[in-house]
């Protein structure tokens, strides 16, 4: 933690599983070791349907590079969990979101556990996921052939893909239709923008 910055801080919860459940993920970011992540990347804010947990991932070049978690303590039921790793400020409907992989995403429902448990858990997965090295695989476009005659720069790169490790998962990409078929030959480059840490 960096100065007196409280982890997660932000529209602070009133209702008290929520409390406890922030509570207790600040107990686990207070013992993160990560060198370029500090209580400033993290936030927390009401939401219609729950609690609404940030990390924002630094050294990330994708739009995508929110991690978020929805604590919800009024289904039908005990309460739920649910993470993304996002680019948009609405829950879990932005473009790429899919159902929940159950290999790398946190998604608890039916289970009768505390608060301070779910809080426990959103930490965790965050932890996780933070461990997980990105990198950004890149695709000149051609020098010479038919591609030359499609519109746009040819200073950046035609097609980008980022890919999260361990296990492997695509994060995002950049480029569109036009260039799709660029990923079935050799990469120009790949980047590592995050590695564990």
């Amino acid at each position: 933690m960096v100065g007196s910055a409280q982890w997660f801080a932000g529209d602070e919860p009133t209702e008290a599983r929520e409390q406890a459940f922030v509570e207790a993920l600040r107990v686990v970011a207070s013992t993160w070791s990560f060198t370029d992540l500090d209580a400033a990347h993290t936030s927390t804010a009401a939401n219609e349907i729950g609690r609404l947990v940030e990390v924002k991932v630094p050294s990330l070049t994708t739009s995508r590079r929110t991690l978020r978690i929805l604590y919800d303590v009024d289904v039908d039921g005990p309460p739920a969990l649910q993470s993304e790793w996002t680019a948009f400020g609405y829950p879990f409907e932005g473009p790429g979101y899919e159902q929940p992989d159950p290999e790398t995403d946190l998604w608890v429902s039916g289970v009768d556990a505390s608060p301070q448990q779910f809080g426990a858990w959103a930490g965790l997965w965050f932890e996780r996921q933070l461990r997980r090295p990105v990198r950004r695989v890149e695709w000149d476009r051609p020098a010479s052939g038919l591609s030359t005659l499609i519109p746009g720069s040819t200073s950046e790169p035609a097609f980008v893909r980022w890919m999260i490790d361990n296990p492997q998962q695509q994060l995002d990409e950049r480029g569109g239709l036009k260039w799709w078929w660029l990923q079935h030959q050799p990469p120009s480059r790949e980047v590592w923008e995050r590695l564990t840490r």
